[in-house]
């Protein structure tokens, strides 16, 4: 993740990429604000409203986020989904501490409906 500069986060995307087309998705829970960017490659922008720090990611260098991006927010918690059989599925099941759960998972048919997740992201600096 790229930490925006202290000036306007606008221009620290524009400077980062040459077009946004739009904005297509915007969360918020208690702790972060989580907005979709649509533009080339796809990105993502966050803000931790605890400590006012802003982070902005390329699609390209997700490792936290979950395949499908997020798509709703339930509670404090972002929620996401993948299908077992993806082969993305492998780096959302790097990211679960549980054992027994991400064992549970790989063990998933191939043809399993999707898995439903809940997350939150942490701040690692």
């Amino acid at each position: 993740m790229k930490l925006w500069a202290q000036s306007d986060p606008e221009e620290q995307i524009q400077k980062s990429f040459q077009y946004i087309a739009d904005v297509s998705a915007c969360y918020e829970t208690d702790d972060c604000i989580f907005i979709v960017f649509q533009s080339i490659p796809a990105s993502y922008g966050m803000i931790d409203k605890k400590s006012g720090m802003k982070y902005y990611v390329s699609s390209k260098d997700v490792a936290g986020i979950p395949a499908m991006g997020v798509c709703a927010i339930a509670e404090q918690s972002f929620v996401s989904y993948f299908n077992p059989a993806d082969k993305k599925a492998e780096k959302v099941l790097h990211a679960i501490s549980d054992t027994k759960k991400v064992e549970k998972l790989r063990a998933l048919p191939e043809d399993a409906n999707p898995v439903l997740l809940l997350f939150k992201f942490k701040n690692r600096e």
